[in-house]
């Protein structure tokens, strides 16, 4: 295998006259190949198709792995990307200290990113039903809270898809107390 300038190859792999060689280009511009080789020196090509001691089946299945190779490569680089993306969003709710929500209009769920979860004093994302966690906001807050979701609602049946981003602050119960928490989160259909 050969990706940019790097070779990886297979113990005893060697340049042989029967190579096999297939192309690839990654998503983001990488080129590479991936080839294999007869090393036996009585193989001569016995076919006309110029394809030499390989089988047409062989050609098919290095075609696969170069595709399945190609894939695997851009599946690792946007799951760098989005890992990456998700560190920077978690750094500017840390210094906001700000989470995030979505309720889902089908079953009610409303789920509650880490770092909101965080904020109140759980560990890690919380799904509850809407009312479930009506008790972590101040009891003072729950009027504006709940013309706020009404009116998220409205805007997400109104469009049938996700009612956009929209942001909220209420008291919230936290370890240390009621405390502002300002938040943004969307009503949407089940995915």
């Amino acid at each position: 295998v050969r990706l940019g300038e790097r070779r990886y190859p297979t113990p005893g792999h060697r340049d042989a006259r029967w190579t096999l060689r297939r192309e690839l280009v990654t998503a983001d511009g990488v080129v590479g190949a991936i080839e294999v080789a007869y090393h036996r020196p009585w193989l001569e090509p016995a076919e006309p198709d110029g394809l030499g001691p390989f089988l047409i089946e062989e050609v098919r299945l290095l075609e696969s792995l170069s595709d399945m190779l190609r894939l695997a490569l851009d599946r690792r680089r946007a799951e760098e990307a989005a890992r990456r993306s998700r560190d920077r969003l978690e750094l500017a709710f840390d210094a906001a200290g700000m989470g995030v929500w979505e309720r889902d209009l089908i079953s009610n769920e409303v789920t509650w990113s880490p770092h909101l979860a965080r904020l109140v004093g759980f560990a890690d994302e919380q799904r509850a039903t809407f009312g479930g966690l009506a008790h972590l906001v101040h009891p003072d807050d729950h009027p504006a809270m709940d013309a706020f979701h009404a009116s998220t609602v409205r805007r997400a049946r109104s469009s049938s898809a996700s009612a956009g981003p929209t942001a909220a602050g209420a008291r919230s119960a936290r370890p240390a107390g009621w405390s502002p928490t300002p938040t943004a989160g969307r009503a949407a259909w089940s995915r």
